[in-house]
């Protein structure tokens, strides 16, 4: 009886058929125990360099054994019949053995000695399926218990079977000379063969020779100020499709910073208005600005190159000019937005309002459309003047990023993608870089990525300007490089950390065979993502988040770079002061917690565009690093082609 208990795992789940014996090999764990008790230490220690251990055997008294084995190992004692048993016996272990009998008939089971490698091989495989066994009954008793949020449970399980899969030996304890020796064979490597990178490159000679390259398991966060300029003015009046009024652009990014839900209302695709819940709302200082006016007496005031919806898409309003076409929300469409916004709520919860869609008839933004008709009517620009300088703000709302405001329809929108092009496209050893842009759409990143490469202005690609066969030949080019980079985007604007680390670990996974794994993953950025937790705090949520993507890092072993934004503290410092800092990272002290390397983001041109003295100059702030050294690296800001340069060599 005593045998049976020892031999047995722990039962499973009540749902689970009882009376089927996990997986398992009595024999081919006797060849393993018994062969090492015949063999010599050569052979042992391919048992060692397996990475078997003690808990892949399944009966008890054969992890016992071969505990005492490994122990002796350890000791640089032989290991033989004798000195195994004596070893039991010293720790009282010998009954639990299964006694002298039990060591000596282990010498007998082995059908040939030189088969060790494959009993040991048989002993994991079977040591794997009941892992796997085991983790699917973790998961049937977390499904039934309730014990978390469904996408949580997901979550896990995807993590536990890949730790399965992976057979994740680093969680147990190492010892500290073992992991200092290969240090010092790295170190060797790398100072004999003169190498100084030693993490995936930035592409940024200067930034790489701080840094040695973003190092595995890092977490990485860039930070800088949020929309770099495309703002309306605080008075601007934003309409509220839940109650039909109109709230003052300022009021409602002060309630967004508060945690407070806010919609607005938005177009979709098809030109029908929907309403849609904003995910961020962004200060963007004392800015420039303009009053645009229309012949229907509609009257915006924004900076220069804040887009809004015209007869042939989106355009930036210093591109605009009197007589030209503007979209304005109809009335009949906005109340009734309104009014299905009052009757979802009333009959659900207030998310359903997010569904409630306009009944206008679908539209072409580069077609004619009659007055009256639909959810959109086309206003005329009358006239467009300087408004001074004032306040700005702007709010990030998912899908097409378009709002209500003033009764015009405007839109809302590059360090990290130069990065990610830079990793993905080295001429000499490419990485798979995992691309999260929860801020800009596929065809935001792809204008961006072609104006970079091929040196030709976004403008030129927005505007359709590109009759010259010599840029669509550049434009070419530079999509057959990227056709072959392993550059992956995900532009889902509503996505939490567990579904970051779900799709990351999948594609690292398809990565394997190519390129041994992900190289790079970049979220952009922090403050969009969705919070999974039950929390309403938005420092815990940040906190969270922050700390979901550390654990990411580790867990794969791959950088893992989040772009940040930074408190409007920057903008009340005195003008000369107004270099960024660590207490200036936004909602959450976490987040300098877990990062490994803080980097911020610092253009002199962008708070004082007549008196730099550095134009065209952007710097990285390397404000925290965890394991090296900080400073600042100077790069060439080409606005034109969104991308940032080195100031010295750049890599071939």
């Amino acid at each position: 009886m005593s045998e049976h208990l020892h031999d047995a795992p722990p039962p499973p789940p009540s749902n689970v058929v009882q009376g089927i014996a996990p997986p398992h090999s009595i024999e081919s764990e006797q060849g393993v125990l018994g062969a090492v008790l015949l063999s010599d230490r050569a052979m042992y220690s391919y048992v060692v360099e397996s990475q078997l251990r003690p808990e892949d055997f399944y009966r008890e008294r054969h992890r016992v054994v071969f505990g005492a084995m490994v122990e002796l190992y350890g000791e640089s004692e032989p290991i033989d019949v004798l000195t195994v048993t004596e070893h039991l016996r010293a720790r009282a272990q010998l009954d639990a053995a299964g006694g002298q009998a039990g060591i000596d008939e282990l010498t007998a089971a082995v059908p040939a000695v030189g088969n060790l490698k494959r009993y040991g091989e048989i002993v994991k495989e079977m040591s794997l399926l009941r892992r796997l066994l085991q983790a699917t009954y973790e998961i049937q008793a977390s499904v039934h218990g309730r014990e978390s949020l469904p996408k949580e449970i997901v979550e896990q399980a995807e993590r536990a079977m890949l730790e399965v899969a992976h057979d994740d030996s680093a969680k147990a304890f190492a010892a500290a000379g073992t992991i200092i020796e290969h240090e010092i064979e790295i170190w060797h490597k790398l100072s004999t063969e003169g190498i100084a990178l030693t993490g995936t490159p930035s592409g940024f000679t200067d930034l790489d020779t701080i840094t040695g390259g973003f190092q595995p398991g890092n977490l990485i966060v860039v930070a800088a100020r949020p929309s770099m300029g495309k703002c309306l003015v605080g008075g601007t009046l934003v309409h509220d499709p839940a109650t039909g009024a109109h709230r003052r652009l300022d009021a409602v990014v002060e309630a967004l910073e508060a945690g407070d839900a806010v919609w607005v209302t938005s177009v979709g695709p098809e030109g029908s208005l929907s309403a849609s819940r904003p995910v961020a709302g962004v200060r963007n200082g004392v800015r420039p600005v303009f009053r645009l006016t229309t012949t229907l007496g509609r009257c915006v005031v924004a900076t220069a190159n804040h887009p809004l919806l015209t007869l042939g898409g989106w355009k930036q309003l210093d591109d605009l000019r009197p007589g030209d076409r503007v979209a304005v929300p109809a009335p009949r469409a906005l109340a009734r937005l309104t009014a299905s916004c009052v009757a979802a709520r009333g009959a659900a919860t207030a998310a359903a309002a997010a569904a409630a869609r306009g009944a206008g008839v679908p539209f072409a933004p580069g077609g004619t459309t009659t007055p009256g008709t639909l959810d959109l009517w086309w206003d005329a620009v009358a006239a467009i003047e300087p408004a001074g300088a004032q306040e700005t703000f702007d709010i990030d709302v998912p899908g097409d990023r378009s709002f209500v405001a003033d009764d015009m329809v405007v839109h809302n929108s590059a360090l990290v993608t130069n990065i990610a092009e830079n990793v993905a496209l080295h001429a000499e050893r490419p990485m798979p870089v995992a691309l999260f842009s929860l801020e800009m759409s596929e065809g935001e990143l792809a204008q961006r990525f072609v104006s970079s490469q091929a040196s030709i202005e976004g403008d030129d690609l927005r505007k359709g300007r590109l009759k010259d066969e010599r840029k669509w030949k550049k434009v070419l080019e530079a999509a057959s490089r990227y056709d072959a980079a392993p550059l992956f985007v995900d532009d889902s604007s509503d996505v939490g950390v567990l579904e970051i680390r779900a799709k990351s670990r999948r594609l690292h996974q398809q990565m394997q065979t190519d390129y041994g794994g992900l190289g790079l993953i970049i979220v952009d950025y922090l403050q969009l993502m969705r919070p999974d937790g039950r929390t309403d705090n938005r420092v815990e949520q940040v906190s969270q988040m922050s700390r979901g993507l550390k654990i990411l890092a580790r867990e794969l072993g791959v950088p893992v770079i989040a772009l940040s934004q930074l408190s409007r503290a920057v903008e009340n410092r005195p003008q000369d002061q107004r270099r960024p800092q660590l207490s200036d990272l936004r909602e959450s002290g976490a987040i300098e917690q877990d990062a490994d390397l803080c980097i911020f983001i610092y253009r002199d041109e962008y708070y004082f565009p007549e008196t730099t003295e550095a134009p065209g100059e952007g710097e990285l702030i390397i404000a925290k690093h965890r394991n090296g050294s900080l400073g600042t690296v100077n790069l060439v800001f080409q606005g034109k082609y969104t991308r940032f340069r080195s100031m010295s060599r750049e890599y071939g």
